[in-house]
């Protein structure tokens, strides 16, 4: 083979080689996109009915809460029933079960901190029917994205903190909680109120605490009951 001949089939090899290098880069780069893409996916606030149905919790006081979808001709009004009684929560979480419907500019504002990022933050007016006269104002952080222990497993959660302002601007009668909402159902899972000191100290006080989610159509007690996934 001539030096010429030579020249030409090595330049050709390293062509090939550079091709090949660039496929294979390629397809790595494919390769991780996608389960970036379903963790993004999975992690997502649902884009169906915000209303679980068919679910139950057990709390860790022994209490069970059926979750029965939403109400009638309003799809982001919750049903919640326990001890014999029901109520309603705008989105599942909002209202202390006297939400009834809420305005307008308190849904839009809630609605988009459940899909918004980390760090996303909104304040609503408690003015009108549906709020007491004591609060003027709720701040609504999507503190972070993490997780909670419900039984043997961890499940996605996204916490909230809610900080009410009253309507004398005192900052005693401030209330702060803490919400971790279950991102695959939208159920509460655990709820807590702070209450921070003059002296500067935080105390946290857990007033519901999920311990299992089960389909509403087994007994929490019985060998057939089926915990969520």
């Amino acid at each position: 083979m001539s030096g010429r001949h030579r020249l030409l089939w090595m330049f050709a090899i390293g062509i090939g080689l550079l091709a090949l290098s660039g496929c294979q880069q390629a397809t790595q780069t494919a390769g991780t996109a996608t389960p970036t893409a379903d963790v993004t996916q999975t992690d997502r606030w649902p884009d169906a009915s915000p209303c679980p149905d068919q679910i139950s919790a057990v709390l860790a006081n022994g209490v069970v809460v059926h979750f029965l979808g939403a109400t009638d001709g309003d799809p982001d009004i919750c049903v919640q029933e326990w001890n014999g009684r029901t109520y309603h929560y705008y989105l599942g979480f909002w209202g202390k079960g006297r939400f009834n419907h809420g305005t307008a500019q308190q849904r839009e504002a809630l609605a988009a901190i459940l899909r918004g990022p980390v760090g996303a933050t909104t304040t609503v007016d408690l003015h009108g029917p549906t709020a007491p006269a004591l609060w003027k104002s709720a701040t609504v952080t999507h503190e972070s994205d993490t997780s909670l222990r419900v039984g043997r497993d961890k499940r996605p959660v996204m916490k909230l903190r809610i900080v009410r302002k009253d309507t004398s601007d005192r900052n005693t009668a401030d209330t702060e909680r803490l919400l971790w909402l279950d991102r695959a159902t939208g159920i509460p899972l655990k709820k807590q109120t702070v209450t921070r000191t003059a002296d500067g100290e935080v105390w946290h006080i857990t007033t519901w605490d999920v311990s299992s989610l089960r389909s509403a159509s087994a007994e929490p007690s019985g060998d057939s009951a089926m915990e969520l996934e």
